[in-house]
């Protein structure tokens, strides 16, 4: 497309500059098309790949090779070069943010690992000053527990079901399979 300008036989009109670029003004009787510039791009094109804005959590695990933690607690040591106890930390703490995001049906991304994350800091250290370990042994400890107490409950849930299932057509009712369920676990 390109500038129009479709004159009359009017000739009031001016050339003015505006940044060193001319352009016409346009009087009542002439009329003006003026070409549309197209919207920019959506994406931010580093080198030869895009970057997105918001990286799936599976995806970066599989490039990296690593739990997201150890770049979220910006550690500065690559992952394969970390002690083995750090590892296992880092790994605890990345289990628990699935779990977190599984329960609460949220995306598997970078956002919301960071807004898990924030919600157990702020829960478990409000205020308080750690240094980076321990402040990763705290949280590790904590999720270390939770996977833990999850995979209890799985098992409970499972064993209810079961015990539902074999009752089915004898004489219990929810309040003796709970007291079971409670004996077996």
């Amino acid at each position: 497309m390109s500038d129009e300008t479709t004159p009359s036989n009017d000739t009031s009109t001016s050339t003015q500059s505006y940044s060193g670029q001319p352009f016409k003004t346009a009087t009542s009787r002439e009329s003006v098309t003026i070409a549309e510039q197209p919207a920019p791009p959506n994406e931010v094109t580093i080198g030869v790949t895009a970057t997105p804005a918001n990286p799936d959590l599976d995806a970066y695990r599989a490039e990296k090779g690593a739990p997201y933690a150890n770049e979220y607690f910006e550690l500065g040591t690559p992952y394969d070069y970390l002690p083995p106890e750090m590892q296992d930390k880092l790994t605890a703490i990345d289990e628990y943010v699935d779990l977190e995001l599984a329960d609460h049906g949220w995306k598997h991304n970078l956002s919301n690992y960071n807004r898990v994350v924030e919600g157990l800091k702020s829960e478990m250290i409000a205020g308080q000053e750690l240094s980076l370990n321990d402040m990763i042994d705290r949280l590790a400890g904590f999720a270390r527990n939770m996977v833990k107490m999850n995979g209890i409950d799985d098992v409970k849930r499972d064993l209810t079901r079961q015990l539902k299932r074999l009752s089915r057509g004898k004489d219990m009712d929810n309040a003796v399979l709970k007291a079971i369920g409670k004996k077996i676990v």
